[in-house]
This record gives structure tokens, C-alpha cells and sequence, in this order.
């Protein structure tokens, strides 16, 4: 039996909520903001990847074209492929997870020690 779209996003939002909890379970140390943070930005981009990789085997390519099709034709806008809605998604969310690792590991529990004198 086949799955509905709504029921694989239902089934995927609970794989990232078990996932997050499992996370702030396993590291208790750290601060579950910031394990969600990266669970969910991380999963955001291997599920754009996922799409990505499907669409460009069913055969899609990447488009991106002007559409004056809103509105009685009065309005205009882009139209994207879902190629490159995927692509920008993934860019997107590994782009927003490498700043929160970066910002993590920029922040340190450990005290300041005091530098030595550089002559």
C-alpha cells in the first residue's frame, strides 16, 4: 500500500522529533537548543538532498524561467524547477547548520586561562 505525501511528512517529522530526543537523551551536557538546532538543520538537508536526487531521476532539470501567469497574466514572477528548489533548500539548510557548529564550537565551558607574554 502506497503512502500518501501528508503520511511520509508525518513519518519524517517523527523520525527528527525521536532523533532530537534520543540527542538531548545521549548528550545531556550539552544544551538541547543547540542539539535540536543541529538535528533539525541537518535533517532539513539530507531530506532536500533526498528530494534533489529523486527529482533528477525522474528527469526533471534545472529550470529557472520568468511566468506572467498570475493574475490574468497581469502579475509576473519566476517559475523554479523542483530541481532547483531542492538545491536552494540544501544550500540553504547546510549553510544555516555549519554557522550554529561553527558558532558551538566557538563558545567554550572551560574557563580563560591567562596568555603567556608573547616577546
Amino acid at each position: 500500500m502506497a503512502q500518501t505525501p501528508n503520511e511520509g511528512f508525518y513519518a519524517a517529522g517523527l523520525m527528527v522529533a525521536a532523533t532530537c530526543l534520543m540527542a538531548g537523551a545521549l548528550f545531556p551536557g550539552e544544551r538541547f537548543a543547540v542539539v535540536f538546532a543541529q538535528v533539525l538543520l541537518g535533517a532539513g538537508s539530507v531530506a532536500c538532498f533526498v528530494g534533489l536526487v529523486g527529482s533528477m531521476r525522474r528527469g526533471e532539470r534545472f529550470e529557472v524561467r520568468t511566468y506572467w501567469g498570475g493574475l490574468g497574466g497581469g502579475v509576473g514572477g519566476w517559475e523554479l524547477s523542483t530541481p532547483v528548489v531542492f538545491l536552494g533548500g540544501m544550500i540553504l539548510f547546510t549553510a544555516l547548520l555549519l554557522g550554529v557548529v561553527r558558532i558551538e564550537a566557538g563558545q567554550s565551558n572551560d574557563p580563560p586561562t591567562a596568555a603567556s607574554a608573547v616577546q
